[in-house]
């Protein structure tokens, strides 16, 4: 099905993750894999990047190296370019591949990051008629994130027995409503 896939990665903490992902991936459809890294040009940087040539060529040469440690063809490149053509970057160099799909990471953005945060995802989708699968970001330590708790439970209850409901689960719940007792 996915005989040529092209991966994104960058020096975020959902590289790992993405890499895995794209290995299994890879395994189980005995895919080729194409391994990108495109280093940012910074705004006004007057021609400086997020990442040294040498911190860019090292990132896409371990991925390759773990990717072909499992077996997987792999090759890769590091691509500049402005914020601007980040997405467009990454579709034509799929389609210089002549992928079949491409894997992205996903960041876990929060707060006004994820209202105002450009999404390389969205416009790399809008741009591409490949698939585009989408690697799940490392999960975060919730404690970091009380705001964004549930705070709820549900416990089992007998076949026949009363509907569930969430109950509160420790001070500061925002749970409310009647609690439903078998």
């Amino acid at each position: 099905m996915f005989e040529r896939i092209l991966v994104a990665i960058d020096d975020s903490s959902s590289a790992p993750v993405t890499l895995s992902f794209v290995a299994a991936l890879a395994q189980g459809h005995a895919s080729a894999v194409h391994v990108v890294h495109v280093n940012q040009l910074l705004a006004g940087g007057r021609g400086w990047s997020e990442s040294t040539d040498t911190e860019a060529a090292r990132l896409v040469e371990g991925a390759v190296r773990e990717l072909q440690r499992g077996g997987i063809t792999a090759l890769g490149a590091v691509v500049r370019t402005s914020a601007f053509y980040l997405a467009r970057t990454i579709v034509e160099r799929a389609e210089d591949y002549q992928a079949s799909a491409i894997v992205l990471g996903s960041r876990r953005r929060r707060g006004l990051g994820r209202v105002f945060g450009r999404s390389v995802r969205e416009h790399v989708t809008r741009l591409t008629t490949l698939p585009v699968l989408v690697a799940p970001a490392p999960l975060e330590d919730s404690r970091h994130h009380r705001g964004n708790e549930i705070g709820a439970t549900v416990e089992p209850t007998p076949v026949g027995g009363a509907l569930l409901a969430p109950r509160p689960s420790g001070r500061g719940s925002r749970v409310s409503g009647p609690d439903i007792e078998p």
